[in-house]
């Protein structure tokens, strides 16, 4: 067992920012494979990689939603000391919340922002139907049809499938139970990035991560179906990066407001 990893897809130069990202429901690091490029060299991206995917496929896989966080803060803890922010696409926006809210348990620090594409707000519920008590067959053929489709060489190599059936049919069981637990909100900005064609996550759903932050909340619409974390990759990477620097020129303007407060108190 390799235990719990980041993938790193290095900047060109030091960054002062990482980027923690967490892919959609059965996926892995590759699903943010040609970010760094789109983002570097401002933020330095790394992927959290889940067990039971990828390079770590021979680890057994998560079937809760805690021991899924968990695997996520050891993959994330080494590398807090940086300014960081959250990035979930699908269930990995609930994953990256969640995560924000352990965080924030165990070290009193918040995310600078937590960005969330095409993913329910957790108050909401994740999945409609008990998809994972249906067959092969019909959990796949379930799937095709929410989600737009799997490419058709996918569908046809048995081998691949059977081997992708695992990871999907525990994260979707973990969106099947999932309830947002009663806890103080976040204070960190939420952006939130939905896709224009998609039929899976509805605007209404999408507003609602609103509701799960005393601070700000964006919310940006971009072309695609549910799937556009790679096809409007340039799109998204720019607008985290007005974000970020937007945060930044805030906490500047904060901290020299606070220094010109200090400058005049009187001396006694």
């Amino acid at each position: 067992m390799t235990g719990p990893t980041s993938q790193v897809f290095p900047s060109h130069r030091l960054a002062t920012t990482t980027l923690f990202c967490i892919p959609h429901a059965g996926g892995g690091a590759t699903a943010y494979r040609r970010w760094s490029d789109a983002l570097s060299p401002a933020l330095n991206v790394r992927v959290l990689q889940l067990a039971g995917r990828e390079a770590r496929f021979r680890e057994p896989l998560a079937q809760t939603l805690d021991a899924v966080v968990a695997d996520l803060w050891r993959a994330a803890e080494p590398h807090l000391n940086d300014r960081f922010a959250l990035y979930g696409h699908s269930m990995g926006g609930v994953l990256a919340f969640e995560l924000a809210h352990l965080i924030r348990e165990r070290t009193g620090r918040e995310p600078v922002r937590l960005f969330v594409s095409a993913s329910q707000a957790p108050q909401h519920r994740q999945v409609h139907g008990p998809l994972t008590e249906l067959d092969d067959a019909g959990f796949i053929a379930e799937l095709t049809r929410r989600y737009n489709g799997m490419p058709a060489a996918i569908l046809q190599d048995a081998d691949f499938m059977a081997s992708l059936l695992p990871a999907m049919r525990a994260d979707f069981g973990i969106l099947e139970r999932y309830q947002c637990a009663d806890r103080p909100l976040l204070q960190c900005p939420i952006s939130a990035f939905g896709g224009t064609d998609d039929e899976i996550i509805a605007p209404s759903g999408l507003a609602g991560w609103a509701d799960q932050t005393s601070g700000a909340f964006s919310l940006d619409m971009v072309e695609g179906e549910h799937f556009f974390l790679q096809e409007q990759r340039l799109r998204l990477a720019d607008a985290i990066l007005s974000k970020l620097r937007a945060d930044d020129d805030d906490a500047a303007a904060a901290a020299a407001r606070e220094v010109e407060v200090l400058s005049v108190q009187p001396v006694l």
